[in-house]
């Protein structure tokens, strides 16, 4: 299966779906997603985010760099947020888990039996993780 990215383009300030990544000479080719949309073929100030082939409980797809918000049941009805994150070959949150009662360090998104759902990501949304894990 090809794996699926997105880029934040640092010089618009904007988030893109990725067409194509022009490895070697270093850019990309994205699209808005819509179907008529805008399209960029030479992107070269970029953060690239690739898929977590997962979807939250609302059915988004899950990108590195999303922001979830985990809704813990057993501590009623509290919410933990945390950011995607790429580490050793693993999607997962790291260190946020603080007080949840889970061993802190990454933790794999396969392995979070909570419900959770994508409220941001970490480029429009940074004030989401300043503020819930201070």
């Amino acid at each position: 299966m090809m794996s699926k990215y997105r880029a934040w383009d640092k010089d618009e300030k904007r988030m893109w779906n990725v067409e194509t990544l022009y490895i070697e000479d270093e850019w990309i080719k994205v699209n808005d997603g819509s179907i008529y949309g805008k399209t960029k073929d030479l992107v070269r100030n970029y953060e690239l985010m690739r898929s977590a082939d997962l979807t939250d409980q609302l059915d988004k797809e899950i990108y590195e760099g999303d922001i979830l918000q985990i809704l813990i049941l057993s501590v009623s009805d509290e919410y933990v947020y945390g950011e995607v994150v790429y580490k050793n070959g693993v999607l997962g949150l790291e260190n946020v888990l603080n007080g949840w009662g889970y061993k802190q360090g990454l933790i794999p998104l396969t392995e979070i039996e909570h419900r959770y759902k994508v409220v941001g990501n970490k480029y429009e949304n940074p004030e989401l993780i300043e503020e819930n894990n201070q």
